[in-house]
């Protein structure tokens, strides 16, 4: 029952795996499949049992550190990612209240306009500023957007991976029981062995 659901954890490893982690998750899929088919086999010697466990478990010990290497590194990107977002969004916010202010201007009918720096304006070039500042908030904006729904789509891949992660640490520690498990078995059939050879007069 263990070694099934071993299998259906596994599958799903592969698939955020593949997106986040390359293919460096196939070794772990092999050693999923041998453990499988090796438990399954009872005829098979505790001993070897227990080698054959020990073996996917040196397999499965790299496979794991490697994705908790990727996915801090995974944060780290995110984490960039966002303080580059809320500064877009600062200044697109500062931008918008600036032009907001030579808008009202222009409709307000007066003959100039004062900047911070005291100089005066036209209403002509005024226009002019407002035209061209609004072609670059357009642009600021297109690019904020395309770079909120790439974090989006990061931060899900990422809690993918951790969810993943999370399986693969729980089917780590299952396959370490079972190995104390084989280990207790072979340990009393050594202790049986040994008492049904001792003659008691």
């Amino acid at each position: 029952e263990m070694c099934k659901k071993v299998t259906l954890g596994v599958l799903g490893l592969v698939l955020v795996g593949g997106l986040l982690f390359g293919g460096k998750v196939i070794p772990y899929v092999q050693t999923a499949f041998h453990k499988v088919k090796s438990s399954a086999q009872d005829s098979v010697p505790i001993s070897f049992q227990i080698d054959a466990a020990k073996a996917q478990l040196a397999k499965i010990d790299p496979e794991i550190k490697q994705m908790v290497w990727q996915i801090a590194k995974e944060k780290a990107e995110v984490k960039k990612l966002a303080a580059r977002l809320e500064k877009a969004d600062s200044e697109l916010g500062k931008q918008y209240k600036e032009m907001m202010t030579l808008r009202e201007h222009v409709g307000s009918g007066e003959e100039f306009y004062v900047g911070t720096n005291g100089k005066a304006y036209t209403n002509e070039r005024v226009e002019e500023d407002l035209r061209h500042r609004f072609t670059m908030y357009q642009t600021a904006e297109k690019t904020r957007d395309k770079s909120a729904k790439i974090l989006k789509l990061r931060k899900s891949s990422l809690d993918s991976a951790l969810s993943k992660l999370d399986e693969a640490k729980t089917q780590q520690r299952e396959l370490e029981i079972q190995i104390e498990n084989l280990a207790a078995r072979h340990r009393m059939n050594e202790v049986v062995s040994t008492a049904s050879q001792i003659n008691i007069d």
